[in-house]
């Protein structure tokens, strides 16, 4: 499934192109309707431009070249799958899916969103997943905005990443992840843990269309978000262009979350950064710590801690 907005110039309402989704039935209001949901004031829009964002260095998938730009406002638009392309969350099939995204500015005050959202036949939100909130950083979240997970990534603005993201219905809980790359990045395959993970009850669920949900509304600041090649697909390579798996890092017997050389050791000693190892950076402590992954034990470890300054 494929949405390259491969459209004129213009807005992006019952727009119909790319493959796998509702025949006949383009980009719309919720359920499905004319036109583009827009902001305060309905002055915000949601068009389609000549341009395109930068990719990982490797992506290896061909490009329409247009891209969607979401302005200034509260901007959401759907689009329907095709009936063989729904999401059963109780029985069906892994589903991968990724997309490029930019965002221009983002706000601390009132908040920048750049979202996917998935839908359920009933027409009620599932979850939503991309940056929706004031602190900067990737998130999956409820339908309510409540983040089920947070990442320690900070998104940057003005800079493209690609969100690559996989759904594994299960019998008892469905497991969703994401793994951004920057246009900085390569792809190195699939990751063995991926960014970020979450486990929740969405059985007895079929997605049957997302909708993009983005803007902000705090005044004087340009809420443009960016969204680029749209894939749904079976693996990770049909929506990257990269085949194989990727090693994750390690750092005494915990794995990296992402590029940064994150490290979450739970009770441990919590998150970490350990790209200067053996000094590492303690986000709970917020100060250095010595800790020489070779003197990690499970009865316990030798840890220095920096004397803070005066």
């Amino acid at each position: 499934m494929y949405e390259g907005f491969n459209y004129p110039d213009g807005n992006l309402a019952n727009s119909s192109g790319g493959s796998g989704w509702l025949s006949n039935a383009g980009w719309g209001s919720f359920p499905r309707g004319n036109g583009i949901h827009t902001g305060i004031g309905g002055s915000s829009a949601m068009v389609v431009e000549a341009q395109t964002l930068n990719a990982p260095i490797n992506y290896a998938l061909q490009r329409s070249g247009r891209q969607l730009n979401s302005t200034t406002g509260y901007n959401w638009a759907f689009r329907e799958f095709a009936p063989e392309n729904r999401i059963d969350m109780d029985a069906g099939d892994t589903v991968y899916f990724s997309y490029l995204f930019s965002m221009r500015n983002i706000s601390t005050g009132a908040g920048s969103y750049c979202e996917i959202i998935f839908i359920n036949a009933d027409r009620t939100e599932l979850f939503r997943l991309g940056v929706g909130n004031r602190s900067l950083v990737p998130t999956i979240s409820a339908p309510d905005n409540t983040a089920w997970v947070s990442g320690t990534r900070l998104i940057e603005p003005q800079v493209s990443y690609l969100l690559v993201g996989r759904i594994i219905p299960g019998p008892t809980n469905d497991v969703i992840s994401i793994q951004l790359y920057s246009e900085f990045e390569s792809i190195a395959g699939e990751p063995e843990v991926w960014e970020l993970e979450v486990e929740r009850d969405i059985r007895f669920s079929l997605i049957d269309r997302i909708g993009l949900v983005s803007g902000g509304l705090e005044s004087g600041i340009d809420h443009t978000s960016i969204y680029d090649e749209l894939r749904f697909g079976t693996s990770f390579e049909a929506v990257t262009g990269v085949s194989g798996s990727a090693e994750t890092p390690m750092w005494a017997g915990y794995p990296w979350l992402n590029d940064n050389a994150d490290v979450q050791t739970g009770n441990f000693l919590g998150l970490l950064n350990v790209a200067a190892q053996p000094w590492v950076w303690s986000y709970a402590v917020t100060n250095w710590m010595y800790a020489n992954e070779d003197y990690m034990f499970e009865e316990g470890a030798w840890i220095y801690l920096t004397q803070p300054a005066q």
